[in-house]
């Protein structure tokens, strides 16, 4: 994944689909500035779900950061690396026997930096 030039807050993949022995390849991209995201995850009352999965993605690709069993009080705090000045998406998925909680938020977080978001439920 690389910084997007032709838009603005976007990545964009590249992908080699052949490779070919003793043929100079030469691609020029710029790489994304780091950034750190920190995802609080506060359940404060006991409820009926029996599991909790968190994620984050920016640009097309999505990464799993924690998968937690439901039925009990949660309260930590998961930091992951992000691309800076891009949007990153978050999402929390409670489900369980008649229970389907999805919770979305999306952030910037600034080059070099660190934010927090929390997801309550």
């Amino acid at each position: 994944m690389f910084a997007d030039i032709l838009h603005k807050n976007r990545v964009a993949t590249f992908d080699l689909d052949i490779t070919l022995y003793n043929t100079p390849f030469v691609q020029n991209f710029p790489l994304f500035s780091p950034a750190t995201l920190k995802a609080r995850i506060l359940v404060s009352t006991v409820t009926n779900f029996q599991f909790l999965t968190v994620f984050f993605s920016y640009g097309k690709v999505g990464n799993g950061i924690g998968v937690f069993n439901g039925g009990r009080q949660i309260d930590t705090t998961i930091t992951v690396k992000t691309a800076g000045d891009l949007r990153t998406f978050i999402q929390g998925d409670a489900v369980g026997i008649g229970v389907r909680i999805q919770i979305r938020d999306t952030i910037i977080v600034p080059v070099n930096n660190s934010r927090e978001v929390v997801i309550r439920l």
